[in-house]
């Protein structure tokens, strides 16, 4: 990696980065909230049922 005046650990990893994409996804059951109207959403994402606003329960305040 390039050097930078951050640590390592505070470095911003965007979500295109291979590292990001190599994690696995699995299901785990927890429930899914539809948060369009609680933050802005791009709608330019929409899908006609909706899926594309919804975020897991845990991750929401």
């Amino acid at each position: 990696m390039s050097s930078s005046p951050f640590p390592a650990d505070q470095r911003i990893v965007l979500i295109g980065d291979p590292r990001v994409r190599a994690v696995p996804v699995r299901e785990c059951g927890e429930p899914l909230v539809d948060y369009r109207g609680r933050m802005r959403v791009d709608a330019r994402r929409a899908d006609p049922a909706g899926h594309f606003a919804h975020l897991r329960a845990a991750a929401t305040p």
